[in-house]
């Protein structure tokens, strides 16, 4: 590789990293006059950059006019298809390829189950069993299991699980997590539970999974014990114990196991924030919230959009209407919008307060304030509904 390759190629990794598709095709042009004949390497670059900007088009362009493309270049350009959801386009370029490898299919049926399509991916996986083992991969059968867990395919699981065993991949933690996750997700935690005593090493991300899947299924003592049996804990760890114990009914424990992590001295994130806060609300607990939140107010989470949401809530549940408002009324605009349409759409956030925030543009004082109060109101009323033994 050239100086002038490796120089050029540096400033496109920038490019990518800064979101800068103008500089981008201003290098590219200047690689167009200044070079004849670009190196296969430089090309390459190229074809990530463009991906990695979501502009297919130069992409393929590049692709196009190569002289020479190696494999790498193939997968490159299928990759950018793949993760876009151009399926047609991605299909058609793979049956191209002149020797597909383990990369070639992953990204095939990557493509497939990202964007939906089920069927076609366990079609491309069975085909890819007839070429025979060579190119399966941990990544194959993580996308499987990924796969199986979201479409809620218990016997396609099955099925991942008898080949990773016959396989050989049953020891290798990068498939042993999703497989954990995946069984868990199911509801069936034993067996999610199985998989994990019988893994030979275990990292912390797998004990993170089996943790999250216990809670999940409301064994909060199991979980306890795996997590204090723990030898190394992360912020993960301790932000999966607090979200349970909230979800599972036990604010008070949440708040406890909040404070032991602020005295560990980890970081923690809007998730963190987020879930402690819910248990506040639900045990009307506003000094305890108001602690936290003045914690938050030293970190940089105190613009973030979950972290502002919870606030909201927890302190209306807490009926403390004017800390509500200034809460919201803190909440920038143009941020606001965004966040709450990617919260609404990946479901991390209450779809009424999504719409909230996108209505702040115009709400005013006494907007606010009416907002707050019915959702007092209606926690009241629930409240007395659960007293008086209406619902469980």
């Amino acid at each position: 590789m050239t100086m002038s390759s490796n120089y050029y190629c540096a400033l496109l990794k920038l490019s990518s990293q800064t979101r800068n598709q103008t500089q981008a095709k201003k290098l590219h042009c200047h690689i167009i006059k200044t070079l004849t004949n670009p190196e296969t390497f430089l090309s390459n670059n190229l074809i990530i950059t463009y991906g990695k900007l979501g502009n297919i088009e130069y992409a393929r362009q590049v692709f196009d006019q190569m002289l020479q493309p190696n494999l790498f270049s193939w997968n490159t350009i299928l990759s950018a298809y793949s993760k876009r959801g151009h399926l047609l386009e991605m299909q058609e370029l793979f049956d191209r390829i002149p020797n597909q490898d383990g990369v070639s299919w992953n990204s095939l049926i990557s493509g497939y189950a990202s964007y939906g399509s089920l069927v076609e991916a366990v079609k491309v996986y069975r085909r890819m069993l007839k070429e025979g083992p060579v190119n399966l991969n941990r990544i194959t059968f993580s996308t499987m299991l990924i796969l199986s867990s979201n479409k809620g395919c218990v016997d396609l699981g099955r099925q991942i699980h008898g080949h990773i065993v016959k396989f050989g991949f049953l020891s290798y933690v990068f498939v042993g997590s999703p497989l954990v996750d995946m069984y868990s997700k199911l509801g069936l935690v034993y067996d999610a539970k199985r998989v994990f005593d019988d893994m030979t090493e275990r990292n912390v991300v797998m004990y993170n999974t089996m943790i999250t899947g216990l809670l999940r299924s409301g064994m909060v003592e199991d979980s306890r014990r795996l997590f204090q049996g723990m030898k190394e804990r992360d912020s993960v760890s301790w932000t999966t114990m607090i979200t349970g114990l909230t979800q599972n009914g036990l604010g008070r424990e949440a708040i406890e196991m909040f404070r032991e992590m602020r005295l560990e001295g980890l970081d923690m994130d809007q998730f963190t924030f987020g879930s402690v806060l819910t248990a506040c609300g639900g045990l009307l607990a506003l000094e305890g919230g108001k602690q936290i939140h003045a914690y938050i107010f030293r970190t940089d989470y105190k613009d973030n959009i979950f972290v502002s949401s919870a606030l909201v809530d927890m302190y209306c549940k807490c009926r403390s209407i004017k800390s509500a408002e200034t809460v919201f009324m803190r909440m920038t605009m143009d941020d606001a919008k965004t966040e709450a349409e990617l919260l609404e759409k990946e479901g991390q956030m209450n779809l009424q307060l999504a719409e909230i925030l996108k209505w702040k543009e115009v709400a005013s004082h006494d907007d606010v304030v009416q907002y707050a109060q019915i959702k007092w109101q209606t926690q009241k009323l629930l409240d007395d509904v659960k007293i008086r033994g209406w619902i469980a």
